[in-house]
C-alpha cells in the first residue's frame, strides 16, 4: 500500500510514455464497448475500478453511475490516469492499495468491478482465488464482474517470427502515410508485439516466465532502437522496450484457460456468464472480455 503523495516527476515520466501506448495495450473503442455490454441492465450502477483505466473510469461516469470507486496501486499512475481522463474525476473515491487487501468498509458496496488486465497481472490459481473472495463480499447478488484478460490458447506466439513480419509490414505499408498516422500505426504494432510476448514466454501451464520474457523484449528493443533511432518513433520503441518500460515493476504473470479460469470463479460463488474474443490480437481468442455474474445467496 503507498500512501504517498504523488511524484511530480514520476507523474510527468508516466505522462510522457503513455501517449506511446496504443491498442491492444490501451483498450479501444471494442473493449469499453464489451465493458458497457457487460454491466448492461443495470441502472446507475456503483462502479468499482480495478486500476486506474481512465477509459474505464470515464465509461462509468457517463453511464451516470451513483458510485465510482477505483482501487489502484500506484499512486503515481493512478495521478497521471486521472490526468490523461477525458471526463471529470471529482467525484471518483480513489483508493491506493493492492486489491488484493480486503477492505471491510467495501463490502456490499457495489453492483460492479471493472478492470483491464485485472488477472492477467495476478498468479493463477491462488491470487484469482484471493481476489475472487474479496470480490464475493464487494459486489452485491446479481452484480457483475467485467475484465478483459489474456487467456491460453493452443496457438504459439512466435515471438521472433511475428516481429520481423510486423516491422517488415509497417516499413512496407507505413512509408506514404503521413507523419501522425505512421506514428499511430508504429505505436499499435509496438503494443501488439508487447502484448504478444505475454504469450511467447508462457509455459504450458499459462505461468509467464517473467526473465524469459524480459530478455526477448530486450532484445527487440534493442533491435527497433537500432531501425528507427530518430524522433516520436525512437521515444515509442523507449516507452514499450526500452528504459521507460523497464521501470514499471508490475509484470503480467499467468495465463489462464477459459476452463481453469471456469473451475475458480465457480469456487466463489460466481457465474461465468461469458467470455468473448476481443478481435485477432496478438492471437485469435487470445484476449476475451470475461463476464462474471455473482450468484444469489
Amino acid at each position: 500500500m503507498n500512501e504517498q503523495r504523488p511524484s511530480a516527476e514520476a507523474v510527468e515520466r508516466i505522462l510522457k510514455g503513455w501517449r506511446y501506448f496504443g491498442h491492444p495495450i490501451r483498450p479501444g473503442p471494442a473493449e469499453v464497448a464489451a465493458v458497457e455490454k457487460g454491466i448492461a441492465g443495470i441502472d446507475r450502477p456503483r462502479v468499482l475500478a480495478l486500476g486506474a483505466t481512465p477509459e474505464l473510469i470515464d465509461l462509468a461516469i457517463g453511464l451516470d453511475a451513483r458510485r465510482v470507486t477505483a482501487i489502484d496501486w500506484n499512486g503515481n499512475a493512478a495521478e497521471a490516469m486521472r490526468r490523461l481522463a477525458g471526463r471529470d474525476w471529482s467525484g471518483v473515491e480513489m483508493i491506493i492499495a493492492d486489491w488484493r487487501e480486503r477492505r471491510e468498509e467495501l463490502a456490499a458496496s457495489f453492483d460492479a468491478a471493472v478492470g483491464d488486465g485485472t488477472f492477467t497481472f495476478m498468479g493463477f490459481p491462488d491470487d484469482w482465488r484471493l481476489l475472487f473472495g474479496i470480490l464475493r463480499d464487494y459486489i452485491v447478488p446479481g452484480g457483475v464482474v467485467v475484465t478483459r484478460e489474456t487467456f491460453r490458447t493452443r496457438e504459439r506466439f512466435d515471438f521472433t517470427r511475428r516481429a520481423e513480419e510486423a516491422t517488415a509490414r509497417f516499413d512496407e505499408n507505413g512509408r506514404d502515410l503521413p507523419p501522425e498516422k505512421r506514428l499511430f500505426v508504429f505505436r499499435d504494432m509496438l503494443a501488439y508485439l508487447r502484448m504478444g510476448s505475454v504469450i511467447a514466454a508462457a509455459d504450458g501451464t499459462g505461468v509467464v516466465d517473467i526473465a524469459k520474457r524480459r530478455s526477448m523484449c530486450d532484445q527487440l528493443g534493442v533491435e527497433l532502437a537500432r531501425r528507427y533511432p530518430e524522433g516520436d518513433m525512437a521515444q515509442a520503441v523507449d516507452a514499450i522496450f526500452g528504459k521507460l518500460a523497464k521501470a514499471r515493476p508490475i509484470e503480467a504473470v499467468s495465463t489462464a484457460s477459459m476452463e481453469e479460469a471456469r473451475g475458480v470463479i465457480e469456487e466463489f460463488g460466481f457465474r461465468l456468464e461469458s467470455c468473448e474474443p476481443l478481435g485477432d490480437l496478438p492471437l485469435p481468442g487470445a484476449v476475451r472480455s470475461m463476464v462474471v455474474r455473482r450468484e444469489e445467496d
